[in-house]
């Protein structure tokens, strides 16, 4: 039988992706300083006015582009995270469903039918997974850059 947890999976496809955006917004992250080294050994340097807006621009799309990928991470991590906990309550609606009445009786009907209890924490399980997800890869990009 196993527990619920090993009933309600994540998509692969969806971490994967999730996993591939944060790497490419930690990659344009790091990216900018390499860049702004660029342009004050190059540019200011050499005094090289074509140079230094050629890099700007370069750092203006980095940016952007890291932007880019922190908001598909976040709204994805968020729809990961929303069906995961619709599939937890759904297993858990099944689960109970399926008990017998010597199980009824042994957790008793007022702790089953306390749904605000649950629904409040199964709510709550969205938001910190997809908190969870996007910590650890604050924690990375940290990491990397320190």
């Amino acid at each position: 039988m196993g527990t619920i947890f090993s009933r309600v999976k994540l998509s692969g496809k969806h971490v994967a992706a999730l996993l591939a955006l944060m790497l490419l917004s930690a990659v344009t992250a790091m990216l900018l300083p390499t860049a702004l080294a660029s342009m004050i050994d190059i540019g200011v340097a050499g005094e090289n006015r074509n140079t230094i807006l050629i890099i700007a621009v370069v750092m203006a799309t980095l940016a952007i582009l890291g932007c880019l990928f922190n908001m598909a991470a976040t709204v994805l991590s968020a729809k990961v995270s929303t069906k995961f906990a619709a599939d937890l309550r759904r297993e858990i609606f099944h689960q109970v469903q399926d008990f017998s009445a010597a199980e009824m009786e042994r957790f008793g009907t007022a702790s089953l039918v306390t749904p605000c209890r649950l629904k409040a924490r199964i709510t709550r399980t969205p938001s910190s997974v997809s908190r969870k997800i996007l910590f650890s890869r604050s924690i990375r990009c940290r990491r990397v850059t320190e």
